[in-house]
């Protein structure tokens, strides 16, 4: 048993512990910070400082309005995005609802299938991808990426929202249909407000997967005007040297959309997910 004077020692030890967790897990970003303030001349000046020295904004300017021209690859990035967001949890929303509303043979199937395209690579699905997008002309391609990108990021989004519908009683649009609604009436009126949590984090979800996605921009697309972001970041590094103030400068522009948008959406996000996983 602890003693009432030996208590205060272990909380401090414990709050030690985790601020020093904290600082290991804030050095990267601090550097990251530190560097896209530097010159490129003084990121590897020796000795090393806390603070950059001197200080510059130019790299920002020249990430996002020079030649490296970083908004169209924050613009693509935004497109591809939301698309596969929106794909992701129409889909999604109309599977999981088929399977938490009817009992039919093969449901539990389905639903393993569903979860089990999340424990392969996606580098398993390019080569019949690629060959697909090229027989209808899409390589090269907005439209290639966002459709790759849902194909992986709808089974994960049907899965979420099972969950969420599956805590939903059937009786609900049952009373909505005795009361005259059609059973699409009834999914508009009575499911859709109550499953929003839910639908909210599936999206996020397939926003932010989709944001930090790489190998599909990469096989698919050769032209820079269309380079989201993941792959926009590797022209920064080239045959001989790396502009590690320009790419770190990327990568704090990279980071604060996403970063915003989980810090708004966080307490929705962790309901839902915490929702659907509870009663899924």
């Amino acid at each position: 048993m602890i003693t009432a004077r030996k208590q205060p020692v272990a909380v401090v030890a414990i709050h030690a512990a985790l601020l020093s967790l904290l600082a290991a897990l804030l050095f990267p970003v601090y550097v990251m910070l530190k560097t896209s303030f530097t010159p490129f001349r003084h990121v590897l000046s020796t000795p090393a400082t806390w603070l950059p020295d001197p200080f510059t904004l130019g790299n920002y300017v020249e990430v996002f309005v020079g030649r490296y021209r970083f908004g169209v690859a924050y613009y693509n990035s935004v497109v591809m995005s939301v698309a596969t967001a929106l794909i992701a949890v129409f889909f999604g929303f109309l599977g999981a609802y088929g399977l938490s509303r009817f009992e039919f043979r093969a449901r539990a199937a389905l639903l393993f299938s569903a979860l089990a395209t999340q424990m392969f690579s996606p580098a398993i699905l390019i080569i019949p991808l690629y060959q697909l997008m090229q027989t209808y002309g899409m390589v090269n391609t907005r439209i290639a990426v966002v459709l790759a990108q849902s194909a992986l990021a709808v089974p994960i989004a049907l899965w979420l929202i099972h969950g969420y519908l599956s805590g939903i009683p059937g009786t609900l649009e049952e009373a909505a249909m005795i009361d005259g609604c059609s059973r699409l009436a009834a999914l508009r009126h009575v499911v859709l407000p109550l499953t929003a949590p839910g639908l909210a984090m599936s999206g996020i979800y397939a926003f932010i997967w989709s944001w930090n996605q790489l190998l599909f921009p990469l096989v698919f697309l050769n032209n820079e005007a269309l380079f989201p972001i993941p792959l926009a970041l590797t022209r920064f590094a080239g045959q001989n040297v790396v502009f590690w103030n320009l790419m770190m400068t990327a990568g704090v522009l990279a980071t604060i959309p996403v970063a915003i948008l989980f810090s708004t959406v966080q307490s929705v996000f962790v309901r839902g997910i915490t929702a659907g996983a509870v009663k899924g």
